[in-house]
């Protein structure tokens, strides 16, 4: 019993990937809290990405659920108080072209458990934004995926997402492993 448990451990570390932004931890330590019912206006596009050949967010809309194609800016107003956090989509002229209403619910356990809806965000007590899911697949082998993005502004207004990923999977009972940390930084407008 023992040498099977030895040969899954090595090979969950022989196959395993970790990949990790070695700015998402500086980014963290000097942010800014949201203010409740104030707007946020950034740039839609990233001005850095960490995980540029992976999957950055090339598009804050749809990040936030916006789809409309000629937007140029993103307006975000957190209301912790009503647990809702409205996302507009501008144009050049900084006028509305797309709105979209997300819940914004405190961050606990039991909201989490109550909460399935892939469209709701929460804040904990830094006013850090979350949006967290988790999938499973069955297929020739079984794989869990799990997923958080933390959203926050960092020392100069401008928003910053880190999203952290981690795979498990065993393909013909075979384990594989692989970790994440990527930064994406949207630049404030003014």
């Amino acid at each position: 019993m023992k040498n099977i448990i030895f040969i899954i451990f090595i090979g969950l570390i022989i196959s395993s990937c970790v990949s990790i932004d070695s700015r998402s931890n500086e980014l963290s330590k000097n942010q800014q809290r949201f203010t409740e019912g104030k707007s946020y206006v950034f740039a839609v596009t990233s001005s850095y990405n960490s995980e540029k050949d992976k999957f950055p967010i090339k598009d804050l809309g749809r990040y936030f659920y916006l789809y409309e194609k000629n937007g140029k800016y993103i307006r975000i107003t957190p209301k912790f108080s009503s647990q809702e956090l409205i996302a507009e989509m501008l144009d050049e002229n900084k006028k509305v072209i797309d709105e979209h209403k997300l819940k914004l619910l405190p961050y606990s356990q039991e909201n989490l458990d109550k909460s399935r809806e892939s469209k709701t965000l929460y804040f904990n007590n830094k006013y850090e934004i979350l949006k967290k899911s988790n999938h499973s697949v069955a297929d020739l082998g079984q794989s869990w995926m799990y997923y958080t993005a933390l959203t926050f502004l960092d020392k100069n207004g401008n928003l910053v997402i880190t999203e952290k990923t981690t795979d498990f999977g065993l393909i013909f009972l075979i384990p594989v492993g692989g970790k994440s940390v990527s930064s994406n930084i949207f630049n404030k407008v003014e």
